[in-house]
C-alpha cells in the first residue's frame, strides 16, 4: 500500500502498542489537567462574582469617575488591589498565616462601607490631587486587598484548593479573579459610555447616585451582621 512504500506518510501505524499506549494515557492526562485548570479558573471567577466583591469593584470605579483621575490611576489601583489579594492568598493557601473567618468578613464589609462614604463625600479637588492623599488612597486599596485575598482564600478552602502543585493552582485562580475584576469593570465603562452618549446629562449621574446608595445599603447591612455574628 501507499502507507507501506512511504513511512513517513502515516507513521501511527507502525507504531507499536507498548509505544502508543503511554500516548493514550498522557492524551487523558492532559484533559484530566485540562480539566482541573478550568475548576481552578472558573473558582477564581466565581469567587469575585461573590456581591461584596462586586459591590467593592464598583465601588473602586465610581470613585475613580468621581475624582476624575486618569485612565492610569484607575489600572494603578486595580493592580495595587491585585498584589494584595494575591498575596495574602498565597500565604493562607502555603499556610503561613491564619486569619479569624467572621472577622475578615466584617472587615470586607467595612472595607465596602469606606467606599461608600467616600462616595457621598462632597467633592475636594484641591486636596485630592495632592501627594498625600494619593498615597493613602494607595495604601488603602492595597490593605483592603489584603483583606480581599483572604475572602478569596476562605472561599476556596471551602471548594478545596488542590496540594499538588500549589504555585500553578495559585496562577490559574488568580487569573480567575482577574477575569472576573475585568468583566465587572467592563461592563460599568461600557454602561456609563452609554449613559454619556445619552442627550440628558442627568441618566450618568442618577445612575451613579442609585449604584452608590446600593453599595452603602447592602454593606452597611452586611457590616452589622457580620459583626453581631463576630461578637
Amino acid at each position: 500500500s501507499s502507507c507501506v512504500a512511504n513511512e513517513y506518510m502515516c507513521p501511527m501505524k507502525r507504531l507499536p502498542v507498548y509505544v502508543s499506549l503511554p500516548l493514550f494515557v498522557q492524551a487523558i492526562g492532559m484533559l484530566a489537567d485540562a480539566e482541573k485548570a478550568y475548576r481552578l479558573v472558573t473558582g477564581g471567577f466565581e469567587c469575585v462574582l461573590g456581591p461584596d466583591h462586586v459591590l467593592f469593584v464598583c465601588g473602586l470605579f465610581l470613585l475613580w469617575m468621581k475624582r476624575k483621575q486618569s485612565k492610569r490611576a484607575l489600572l494603578g489601583q486595580f493592580t495595587l488591589f491585585t498584589l494584595g489579594h494575591s498575596l495574602t492568598l498565597a500565604l493562607l493557601v502555603l499556610g503561613l498565616v491564619a486569619v479569624p473567618t467572621q472577622a475578615i468578613e466584617a472587615w470586607i464589609a467595612l472595607s465596602v462601607l469606606w467606599l461608600a462614604y467616600e462616595l457621598t463625600r462632597p467633592d475636594q479637588a484641591n486636596t485630592l490631587k495632592t501627594h498625600h492623599s494619593m498615597l493613602g488612597q494607595c495604601v488603602l486599596i492595597s490593605l483592603f486587598g489584603l483583606l480581599h485575598g483572604s475572602g478569596f482564600a476562605l472561599s476556596m478552602e471551602s471548594k478545596g484548593f488542590p496540594q499538588d502543585d500549589l504555585a500553578l493552582a495559585l496562577l490559574l485562580f488568580n487569573l480567575g479573579i482577574e477575569v472576573g475584576q475585568l468583566l465587572v469593570v467592563a461592563l460599568l465603562a461600557g454602561l456609563f459610555w452609554a449613559l454619556a452618549r445619552l442627550d440628558n446629562p442627568k441618566h450618568r449621574i442618577n445612575t451613579s447616585h442609585a449604584l452608590t446608595l446600593l453599595i452603602g445599603g447592602a454593606a452597611l447591612y452586611w457590616t452589622f451582621d457580620r459583626i453581631t455574628q463576630y461578637v
